[in-house]
């Protein structure tokens, strides 16, 4: 196998789509924020939106082949209180919300061997998220610093 390649992973997913995950996405160093449920082995943890509900695919939000492959890497946030911020958002329209991303965000050490992310620092209006394409034998759960209750 050449050693150049690098697998996703969601591979299957993302080579449905031309250049996903973006070569513009970044390996990166730092702390992220994600939802995630009291059991830190709970499967929707660390997968991705349209892994949780593929029907979503569908969606308004997932219009373009650019945004069904950000659909198919994992939304984090750069700060605890934008991660909180966001849920409370989104909670306030959908009082399900919860049931699919849990009540807890968890503090995840991200080093650059876990995958790749979105430019976030630059991007107007996106409150700190960021999306996040792990490679394929990455494990978030044993990466996390800290949880705690939204």
């Amino acid at each position: 196998m050449n050693e150049d390649i690098t697998i996703f992973k969601y591979q299957k997913y993302l080579s449905s789509y031309e250049n996903c995950p973006p070569t513009e996405y970044q390996e990166i160093s730092m702390s992220a924020f994600r939802w995630i449920f009291e059991d830190i082995n709970h499967e929707n943890n660390f997968k991705p939106v349209l892994l949780i509900k593929p029907e979503r695919i569908n969606d308004k939000m997932f219009d373009s082949p650019e945004k069904k492959c950000e659909g198919y890497g994992l939304s984090l946030y750069d700060s605890l209180s934008n991660a909180k911020n966001a849920y409370d958002r989104i909670h306030k329209r959908n009082k399900n919300f919860s049931k699919m991303v849990g009540t807890y965000v968890a503090q995840i050490a991200l080093v650059q061997t876990d995958g790749v992310a979105s430019e976030f620092s630059t991007r107007k209006n996106n409150k700190g998220h960021f999306n996040f394409h792990e490679y394929e034998n990455t494990d978030l759960s044993k990466n996390i610093i800290t949880v705690e209750n939204l």
